[in-house]
């Protein structure tokens, strides 16, 4: 206690045994107290954590020092402070979450890029894309690219007033966005399964807003092809997602390359298709409670 006051907050120091752990977070013996920190403790991490699939973390605040890293399989929520500086220390694997609410936080995340399930890629071939979304504010295009050979991948944009030119291809446009603009879906492809790596300042929003356009007798142009812009699972449910003057319900890609519609949840570094049907038109998303996966595996796809 502190002096009979209220008890003070339990700090836990994450040290992996000293080099001789496991390395995941959930193993009591990786921690100096040799026990993992519940709800609303302090946590100082001077060697290098995974949190593995499956594991709901909560934690008041959380410090990763100059020599550790975090990898994120599973889900972390910092309701207190948390100040990251260096991406390459908090690392997000795809199918992780993170939620926290400061400003600046630096993060990398680690997205797979899944090729074609059967033939030679190109562009006849309809499987192997998928809608990608970027939970960064300032994340580069260019990061998207491992190689930097124009045969290796494809990456799009849809603009439905672009009457019979809806798809817009990095490769062709010179004003393509030259970063990832939060909110916005891309569909992209690539020649071999891969991760791409974007690094930058998580969004640490917990609403969205997008209003959108509608023209009427264009049936293309009131398609918008919006992006998960948080660093956690959107739940489309109806306490969490609001269609104003539009269809309700989403869509995203299939790995055959056709459509599912009334998805339920879009996982980080995900994009959907959404439709207007009349003027003033609006998208709104308010995080109510955390997300849970819909465990369809195609909505990675």
């Amino acid at each position: 206690s502190n002096g009979g006051g209220e008890p003070e907050t339990p700090a836990f120091e994450f040290t992996n045994n000293n080099g001789e752990g496991d390395g995941k977070w959930e193993t009591a013996t990786n921690w100096s107290n040799g026990s993992v920190p519940g709800n609303g403790a302090i946590v100082d991490l001077n060697a290098s954590a995974t949190i593995t699939a499956g594991d709901n973390i909560n934690v008041a605040d959380l410090i990763i020092s100059e020599n550790a890293s975090l990898t994120i399989e599973g889900s972390l929520t910092i309701t207190g402070e948390f100040a990251n500086t260096v991406a390459s220390r908090l690392i997000i694997n795809d199918g992780g979450q993170i939620f926290q609410i400061n400003e600046g936080v630096q993060a990398t995340f680690n997205m797979n890029i899944i090729n074609p399930t059967e033939g030679e890629w190109n562009e006849n071939n309809k499987t192997g894309w998928q809608f990608i979304a970027s939970p960064f504010t300032d994340a580069s295009i260019s990061d998207f690219f491992t190689t930097g050979d124009d045969n290796d991948y494809d990456l799009y944009k849809f603009d439905g007033n672009q009457v019979g030119a809806e798809w817009q291809n990095q490769k062709t446009i010179a004003t393509f966005d030259p970063q990832f603009v939060s909110g916005r879906g891309y569909l992209a492809s690539y020649q071999a399964e891969t991760t791409a790596t974007l690094s930058g300042t998580l969004n640490n929003a917990t609403s969205f807003t997008k209003e959108l356009s509608y023209n009427e007798g264009e049936d293309l142009a009131n398609f918008h092809l919006l992006g998960n812009p948080f660093s956690f699972d959107m739940n489309m449910d109806n306490a969490n997602a609001t269609f104003t003057n539009m269809v309700q319900g989403v869509a995203i890609v299939t790995a055959q390359g056709g459509y599912n519609y009334d998805v339920t949840s879009i996982p980080v570094g995900d994009g959907f298709f959404v439709k207007t049907t009349a003027a003033k038109a609006k998208f709104t998303y308010n995080h109510n409670a955390k997300s849970s996966r819909s465990g369809n595996a195609n909505s990675l796809n």
